[in-house]
């Protein structure tokens, strides 16, 4: 089990990172909180973007008052936070599809939308993250600039190596807001032309959650299910098991309010399609061993390779949101959670042509052209 060799504080903070608790989980709290450094709970669930989550469950455990006062007052700012955040992303995408353009919300954009959390301030939220047509990126360009937007960085640098143009501006009440515009819902790392046309051809049209009174009765577009999952679970392993504990928690809420109904069959043959059979493997066992979460291992798999990604993918990492380990470790693991070690070799010497791209100015073709469109395609207009 992930959880073995963990401290009472840090078992206690898993099992409060849900939504809901069993009676299992509330009689292990209870078990656990006598043992735990409140001061360190709060610092790790305020890390990992959870603190409203945590907060809700202070009677169950008997929680102190210090400790529910910080993590209260910290959900209630990030929920005027997310709540301005949202909002404008629900106006981004309903303006985008008056001018029939693409703009889906992604990641935990798509989730806080679609009524996931019951209320903004359970999860943190640092940005919207938008996904489009790698074609319409200059419309979409036309559209965020009339709301205040500013693109940051290079964008033909963007374009070449990354999945996503950022921007930034003001929400109107002093706060600032990041904006990332993506082309793949897959990421650089397993997204492909032909993925992320499927994706965006499988949108789906939901009606607005209950938790979003700005949005009336205007639907919205969302990834289907199963791209929602594959997506989210695949985040996490673009960061190499690492970041935030939202993003674990992302999948298990998924997985609990999806699974029954999810096709993971076909989950799992589009995870083939990417190569990511192995990536997402891993995610699903962190979320099943730390946060109990009902999720099915691949149909095939192989023991030496799952083996040796966990070794290197600790809980504690997760845990403490670390940064990315030393590089030598990052290309192991980068190797391993690729299904063949073609794709694996693949992705490294594009990560050595972006190097030489960015330090040396040296445009070499990539081997693999991973966003829709044409690697060559324009990038928006620069505005000064």
């Amino acid at each position: 089990m992930s959880t073995v060799g963990l401290d009472p504080t840090r078992l206690l903070l898993l099992r409060l990172a849900r939504l809901a608790l069993t009676e299992q989980d509330r009689h292990e709290a209870l078990r656990l909180a006598p043992q735990t450094n409140w001061a360190e709970l709060q610092r790790l669930a305020i890390r990992g973007g959870i603190a409203g989550l945590v907060a809700t469950h202070a009677t169950a455990v008997g929680m102190p008052r210090p400790t529910l006062y910080t993590l209260t007052a910290h959900s209630l700012a990030i929920e005027a936070h997310n709540r301005a955040l949202l909002a404008l992303g629900r106006e981004l995408c309903l303006q985008a599809t008056e001018r029939d353009l693409a703009l889906i919300p992604l990641k935990g954009t798509a989730l806080q939308l679609d009524g996931l959390y019951p209320r903004p301030g359970l999860r943190s939220q640092c940005d919207l993250d938008l996904l489009t047509e790698r074609s319409q990126l200059p419309a979409l360009d036309a559209l965020l600039r009339e709301h205040g937007l500013q693109d940051r960085g290079d964008p033909t640098y963007a374009l070449r190596h990354q999945h996503h143009l950022k921007y930034s501006g003001s929400d109107g009440h002093g706060r600032s807001v990041l904006v990332e515009l993506h082309w793949t819902p897959f990421f650089v790392t397993y997204g492909h032309a032909r993925s992320d046309a499927a994706a965006l051809a499988r949108v789906t049209q939901v009606a607005s959650a209950p938790t979003d009174p700005g949005a009336g009765d205007r639907p919205l577009r969302l990834l289907d299910p199963v791209d929602t999952l594959l997506s989210v679970g695949l985040h996490l392993a673009v960061h190499r098991y690492r970041g935030q504990l939202k993003w674990l928690v992302d999948v298990a809420e998924l997985a609990r309010r999806d699974g029954p109904h999810l096709a993971w069959n076909e989950l799992w043959e589009r995870a083939a399609e990417l190569q990511a059979v192995k990536a997402l493997d891993r995610v699903f066992a962190l979320a099943r061993d730390l946060l109990g979460a009902p999720l099915p291992p691949p149909p095939r798999r192989g023991t030496l390779g799952p083996a040796l990604l966990a070794r290197l993918s600790q809980p504690t990492a997760l845990l403490e949101a670390e940064d990315q380990p030393p590089w030598s470790r990052c290309l192991l693991i980068d190797l391993l959670q690729r299904d063949r070690p073609t794709a694996a070799l693949g992705n490294l010497l594009d990560k050595g042509l972006e190097l030489l791209d960015r330090y040396h100015g040296l445009r070499l073709p990539r081997l693999r052209r991973r966003a829709s469109g044409p690697e060559s395609g324009a990038p928006p207009p620069r505005r000064d």
